[in-house]
């Protein structure tokens, strides 16, 4: 019997769960999708079991329901539906999410883990890779970043880097794609003008932007969401027409033996994955794309 199989209630609420999940905004731009729970399942009783569920991720502002009607339901956020992944993720594994109930003494590590969703998707997160061996990332981005170099006073090669605040390190301008971007290197135009703080840049109008080498694929736990995340990074060359703008205080160039060592000289993370993969890859010259 369903309400008495354990195993079959676990399945039932992985497979809402994930449907659920997938009605979520997603990072690209794509809106979320209200959802009624009888789309999701399909006779009464599991309706009444994902409404329950539901219940639970009210409580934790992870879905929003509608007043009239509590079968009625939508994700709250990008990070909620992450979140939701995360559960369903967890869900299949027979360990308990929680290893020791017993235990006193608050780790000060994790006492703001339900200060942001992003703690508590990094708790989780943390939890799941423990739990399952191999596990795979949840999260899927595609990046574009430009490469904008110059030499410094004392001949070294030196690469404009922006200091990303959620990630609390310094990463080369670009950003993820979005789904009104079309392409790679509209999404490059686009972080070019928000992070340089310029208006919109033009291809062949302001700059000159050129693929450099192959699409990579970095597997990693993001700083900014806490999640495993497999990012395909696609680089190009960025050299501005009528010569670079002036800089704000969010940028700084960054040497190459500080992109080896992953660290500025006084101490700051740089993101530096990137930009290592171009300077130790065969049969790339970053020098054509140096200001002059």
């Amino acid at each position: 019997m369903l309400r008495d199989d354990i195993h079959v209630r676990r399945t039932l609420a992985r497979s809402i769960l994930e449907r659920l999940a997938e009605t979520a905004p997603t990072e690209d731009g794509r809106s979320g999708k209200v959802v009624r729970m009888t789309d999701l399942v399909n006779n009464s009783f599991a309706v009444a079991y994902g409404i329950a569920l539901v219940d639970m991720l009210r409580a934790l502002g992870a879905v929003i329901a509608d007043p009239e009607d509590a079968t009625v339901v939508s994700v709250s956020s990008v990070q909620a539906g992450y979140f939701i992944h995360e559960v369903c993720a967890l869900l299949e594994n027979d360990t308990p999410l929680v290893a020791d109930w017993t235990r006193e003494g608050v780790n000060g590590e994790v006492a703001q883990t339900f200060e942001a969703g992003v703690n508590l998707l990094a708790a989780l997160e943390q939890r799941r890779l423990k739990m399952t061996a191999n596990a795979g990332p949840i999260r899927n981005i595609s990046v574009a970043v430009g490469v904008i170099a110059k030499r410094n006073d004392a001949g070294e090669r030196t690469y404009l880097f922006f200091w990303d605040e959620p990630a609390r390190r310094w990463q080369l301008i670009g950003g993820h794609f979005e789904m009104s971007d079309g392409s790679l290197k509209t999404t490059l135009l686009r972080e070019l003008s928000e992070e340089l703080q310029i208006p919109p840049v033009e291809e062949s109008v302001h700059v000159l932007v050129t693929e450099v080498g192959q699409p990579f694929i970095e597997k990693w736990r993001s700083p900014t969401y806490g999640l495993l995340t497999n990012t395909i990074f696609q680089a190009y060359g960025v050299r501005f027409m009528n010569g670079l703008p002036p800089l704000h205080d969010q940028l700084r160039w960054v040497t190459e033996q500080e992109v080896f060592i992953g660290r500025t000289t006084d101490g700051e993370t740089i993101s530096n994955a990137p930009l290592h993969r171009l300077l130790t890859q065969p049969g790339i010259n970053l020098d054509m794309f140096l200001l002059d």
